[in-house]
């Protein structure tokens, strides 16, 4: 029979009074075959149970065999009849004529059952079997004889592995006259979980695939699991003379009557040396901006260490960029925050032989203040860091990703925070917040008056997902941890504000194939508010970077509208809606990635990494609002 390719192969689930059989196609070994056949038509009930477990039976229990009817039967190859009265002609009846499993959930289970009655005289032979391609209906063959009136429950269990339909049929040969081959047809369909219910009926907007290009999705569509929908879609390019920009294909601009976003722009070169400098960190002190980032000294046997260089107000360079960490070993970029009188740098280096987190204190200028704070010492890999600034306090919150006892697997790890005061020593130990069902790291960390924040992306739902926790000063979790992304794909690298009301988080997402950048609100208490925002359609990795300016939101991300990675800037409203044409930020002809973006108070300061000259830069740009 043909069937959907992943299905399953079927076997009828049939009890064996101490013996068992293979399907031959033929009654039993030492069963006479009748030389007369007849059939009479008596209706007979379905006994048919659906009983939806992942087990098959009640309370969840496998079903080991089926029920009985009259006086029971019993079932094997080789089976000699006396089975009730054995004069006359046996006659089976078959009801119903179809098992319809309807939707079931891939890997639980639903039984149903066809009832088989002797209503002749005599013993009925029946040989019981499965014709399926695939194996998403479980069985055993067997043989059943019944005596005259007697009836029995033959039970097929459904269990799909994958998503789509399944067809097969239950054949019962017998040796009753005129009925000697009853086929049962079967069917049934697979679903995702979290999809019982789920009409995808609204495909997504048209959106850019890239500069020339728009992707379309139509519907129906279908559901994929935990209630998402994927929808079918069709990538169209743009004609001659077209861009695409928000997803419709619009005249390009021919330099008349559109805003140059570079036309006068001053860009700062803050690292200016033969090294490869990446992954840049910028904070805004109320008087002058730091930027920290990763210089990979080549020349120096490949030494890892964090620079970080002073501009003022204006954007101008104060004095020559500072060594802030020279062990020569950090591991990652670095994350920062700002304390009001310090930069407080939390790192992971791996100068003991594997990644261990760290923390140091420096002056606006890069100056150390006191000596590094080692938090961690296991053999436990520890990275990918996030801080938090609790001015009530005087204290830092750190979180970092912490592969625990068995690093070997690199599939599972946890969340950990630990809380520093402003003179860098540790408040007690550090403590997990999650994580233990998949790999839990890149946290983005906020302070909001009385409690923290923090988003991280975590793999516990077998894909990359952004997740969303709140804290109290003590860093103690107040409630369950909060799943902000909901689509299929990887959602990755979040960047969390408070805005005074309300927390907002943006990330990097590639659902649908479009790799975009996304935007979600969130309640005080951790409630996600509506749906996520679509900010861009033609992102770059790594992540994006947010900010509240007080009034609206302003997101900076790389993106490869035009073929080449830069740097853009986008303004939503209060409400998570665009304002506007998104703004180029990075002007020179070569890829540039990876921003970072503050607010001052009055102006956008966003600095990026920058491929322009043999070895890459950090540039540093002012905006206006």
């Amino acid at each position: 029979m043909a069937g959907r390719a992943g299905a399953v192969w079927a076997a009828l689930v049939v009890g064996l009074a101490g013996c068992s059989s293979a399907r031959t196609g033929e009654v039993g070994e030492g069963v006479d075959a009748p030389t007369q056949f007849g059939t009479v038509d008596v209706p007979v009930d379905s006994k048919a149970e659906a009983d939806v477990e992942d087990g098959g039976g009640e309370d969840g229990e496998p079903l080991d065999e089926p029920g009985l009817g009259g006086d029971g039967w019993e079932a094997g190859d080789g089976v000699q009849g006396d089975a009730g009265d054995v004069g006359g002609e046996p006659a089976a009846v078959v009801a119903p004529e179809a098992l319809e499993f309807g939707e079931v959930i891939g890997g639980q289970t639903k039984t149903l059952a066809v009832t088989v009655t002797n209503a002749g005289g005599g013993s009925l032979v029946v040989v019981v079997a499965v014709e399926a391609e695939g194996s998403a209906f479980s069985t055993e063959a067997g043989t059943l004889v019944l005596g005259a009136s007697e009836s029995g429950d033959v039970a097929v269990t459904f269990k799909p592995a994958l998503p789509g339909e399944a067809t097969g049929t239950l054949v019962l040969t017998t040796n009753a006259a005129g009925a000697d081959e009853v086929v049962v047809p079967m069917s049934g369909t697979g679903i995702a979980a979290g999809c019982a219910g789920v009409t995808c009926s609204t495909p997504p907007a048209a959106a850019c695939v890239d500069a020339g290009s728009v992707r379309t999705w139509s519907g129906p569509g279908e559901c994929v699991g935990k209630g998402e929908c994927s929808y079918p879609w069709v990538d169209t390019a743009c004609a001659g003379g077209e861009v695409c920009e928000a997803g419709a294909c619009v005249p390009a601009c021919d330099g008349e009557g559109c805003v140059d976003t570079c036309e006068g722009a001053v860009e700062v070169r803050v690292s200016d040396d033969a090294h490869q400098s990446s992954g840049p960190w910028t904070l805004w002190t109320g008087s002058q901006h730091v930027v920290l980032w990763l210089e990979i000294a080549e020349a120096d046997g490949q030494a890892w260490n964090y620079r970080l260089a002073t501009l003022d107000a204006g954007g101008g360079l104060v004095g020559a960029p500072a060594l802030a960490v020279g062990s020569g070993t950090v591991a990652h970029p670095p994350r920062a925050a700002w304390s009001g009188s310090e930069v407080g740098i939390a790192f992971s280096d791996v100068r003991t032989g594997s990644n261990q987190m760290y923390f140091q204190r420096v002056t606006p200028l890069g100056a150390p203040v006191g000596g590094e704070l080692q938090l961690t010492s296991t053999t436990a890999l520890a990275f990918t860091a996030g801080v938090g600034w609790n001015p009530q306090a005087g204290e830092y919150l750190l979180g970092w990703r912490d592969d625990g006892p068995a690093p070997a697997t690199m599939n599972v790890s946890w969340l950990h925070v630990a809380r520093v005061t402003g003179d860098g020593q540790l408040v007690g130990g550090d403590a997990a917040i999650s994580g233990g069902e998949g790999v839990a790291e890149y946290p983005s960390i906020v302070w909001t008056g009385s409690e923290y924040g923090v988003a991280w992306n975590d793999t516990r739902d077998g894909n990359l997902e952004i997740y969303f926790a709140r804290l109290d000063g003590q860093g103690t979790k107040i409630g369950g941890d909060v799943r902000v992304s909901e689509a299929a794909g990887t959602s990755y690298a979040p960047s969390l504000v408070w805005t005074g009301q309300e927390y907002a988080v943006a990330w990097y997402d590639d659902r649908d194939g479009l790799p975009q950048i996304r935007l979600a609100r969130l309640s005080a208490a951790g409630q996600k508010l509506g749906g996520d925002v679509q900010v861009a359609t033609t992102a770059d990795i790594p992540g994006p970077s947010l900010v509240w300016t007080g009034g609206q939101y302003a997101v900076a991300w790389s993106d490869k509208r035009d073929g080449t990675t830069r740097v853009y800037l986008a303004h939503l409203s209060a409400a998570g809606q665009k304002l506007g044409p998104d703004q180029l930020v990075s002007c020179g002809a070569a890829k540039a990635q990876g921003p970072s973006l503050t607010w001052t108070g009055g102006q956008l300061a966003v600095s990026w990494t920058d491929f322009r000259h043999p070895s890459t830069e950090i540039y540093f740009r002012l905006l206006e609002p």
